[in-house]
């Protein structure tokens, strides 16, 4: 298969639960696959499958995409205290990610997780500073 070749994934399930089956360079098996699976198998009571096309090697990211080496810090709310399990002796917790932003910030009802291109000291401290508003928002709202 070359760059801008198409293939034909077959996907399956509903909402948050899909998968891929298969993928096939023809449309053609692709659909027989459809077709035994929806049909034949025994699987056919429980899943509906169908095709979806796509051209191999395709970005759909405007300009060039960049991976970055990001610096993760991640605190927990209930405490104050970062996950240290992810690290071990000091050290740091680093990831390569797709993205465009310099800090990312990832926050859920029990942590919040932040990510620096700049350091993992950076990390932290931004971390801190989320973490402080959230505690200033949870004795506003007469929250503990």
């Amino acid at each position: 298969m070359n760059k801008g070749d198409k293939v034909y994934v077959v996907r399956f399930g509903e909402y948050s639960d899909q998968g891929i089956a298969a993928v096939f360079s023809s449309e053609e098996e692709a659909e027989k696959y459809c077709y035994v699976q929806n049909n034949i198998s025994e699987n056919y009571l429980y899943d509906n499958h169908w095709v979806d096309e796509y051209i191999l090697d395709e970005c759909k990211i405007e300009g060039t995409p960049i991976i970055k080496r990001y610096y993760v810090a991640t605190l927990e709310k209930e405490t104050g205290d970062f996950f240290e399990d992810e690290l071990s002796a000091g050290d740091e917790r680093i990831e390569d990610c797709l993205y465009t932003k310099d800090v990312i910030v990832e926050e859920t009802d029990f942590y919040i997780m932040v990510k620096s291109t700049k350091s993992y000291e950076h990390a932290r401290k931004v971390a801190i500073e989320k973490y402080q508003i959230y505690t200033q928002n949870q004795l506003e709202n007469g929250e503990s």
